[in-house]
């Protein structure tokens, strides 16, 4: 059961989320979260934890509390807020969700180019991974001057810590689904990269596209692999 009575702010560009909501039912608002990644994910590697679903939300946590700030920050200016916030309203909502995928303890996420395209498939071929989907659902109100109420953030994850949340009103959870890949050949591998098909999506490949044809099967939730586990996300929305 599906009844939205807040603002729903997706931050992500990514069109397969976009196509996931709204084959749910749900109206949103697109503002996509560019944030510097790296230093995250130096700090995950650095830690040598080797937990992937607690890489993917922190980022899907940074994502949330960046565009929340910089809704703020028009909010606080005047700026026009494209009807997010209105009296219909109580409060509005954003999704960030970030995607990996992971074998061999490593993890792979888009390739810069068919060089690495072709290694990541390689090392997928014959084989289970797992696909890792984290996701935050951050509630913002406006104050009474201007600007969102935001609940205390936390800026590392990689220690003992086990939770992102200092507060109960942030959400941030993660998804494990296991893929297993048909043996591909060189040539297979060569084809589809020159699709184009593999180059922004996490470990080389698109589950919902032409990549479909190199899945054996999958074990979980197939939307987790397309980018956004859809269940987990509608019910904690």
């Amino acid at each position: 059961m599906n009844i939205q009575n807040y603002n729903l702010v997706l931050a992500s560009k990514s069109p397969r989320r976009q196509e996931l909501l709204k084959n749910a039912g749900y109206k949103f608002s697109v503002i996509p979260a560019d944030i510097d990644e790296s230093k995250i994910e130096e700090e995950y590697i650095l830690s040598n934890i080797n937990k992937p679903y607690r890489l993917v939300e922190r980022l899907s946590y940074a994502k949330a509390f960046h565009i929340a700030r910089e809704l703020s920050k028009k909010s606080l200016s005047g700026e026009d807020m494209g009807g997010l916030l209105n009296a219909s309203s109580l409060v509005t909502k954003i999704l960030a969700a970030d995607t990996v995928v992971s074998i061999d303890g490593k993890i792979l996420g888009k390739p810069k180019d068919s060089s690495d395209a072709y290694n990541m498939l390689s090392s997928l071929s014959g084989r289970t991974h797992k696909v890792y989907t984290g996701f935050t659902i951050l509630p913002v109100a406006e104050g009474p001057c201007g600007g969102f109420l935001l609940p205390e953030e936390v800026t590392y994850y990689f220690g003992e810590a086990d939770t992102l949340s200092k507060s109960t009103e942030v959400i941030t959870k993660s998804v494990c689904t296991e893929v297993t890949f048909y043996e591909l050949s060189s040539e297979e591998i060569e084809w589809y990269i020159e699709t184009k098909d593999p180059f922004d999506k996490a470990g080389g490949y698109g589950i919902q596209s032409l990549g479909v044809r190199l899945v054996k099967s999958i074990n979980g939730d197939y939307n987790n692999v397309v980018g956004l586990p859809l269940a987990e996300v509608m019910r904690a929305l």
